[in-house]
């Protein structure tokens, strides 16, 4: 409760200035690897959301579309090596495994793979998006 309290008493300027603290360039690169990552999934509307959301990247992008690509090779050699992460049914009649591409995409911005090839993409468009080091 106290931390509800806490979120709920947060001045807006610093609620804005936190929304503000990512780029573009860094939603985009963080987009785009979540978004190969639904493609990849056996789901056909994750499948089409994340073809959606990838197409909507690279149509507002700036610079060489082609600085996307290597993200989108680390993903899907992620997914090869490792699957996406595996859930179970609690209780008396347990299921068997069933694949969470939501839990495996929302967190594919961590593996090492893809945060290399995302920071070579943002080396290769920071000057196309105008940002800083």
């Amino acid at each position: 409760l106290l931390s509800i309290v806490a979120i709920l008493t947060v001045p807006a300027a610093d609620v804005s200035a936190q929304a503000k603290a990512r780029s573009a360039l860094d939603r985009d690169l963080d987009g785009y690897a979540i978004s190969t990552c639904l493609m990849e999934a056996d789901n056909t509307a994750l499948k089409e959301q994340g073809a959606r959301w990838a197409g909507a990247i690279v149509q507002r992008s700036h610079g060489p579309i082609k600085a996307f690509s290597p993200i989108a090779d680390a993903v899907r050699a992620e997914i090869k090596e490792k699957g996406f992460a595996q859930g179970h049914d609690e209780g008396p009649v347990a299921s068997g495994a069933i694949a969470m591409p939501m839990l495996t995409c929302g967190e594919m911005t961590d593996q090492p793979k893809v945060v290399y090839a995302m920071s070579k993409a943002k080396a290769a468009l920071r000057r196309h998006y105008r940002v800083s080091k």
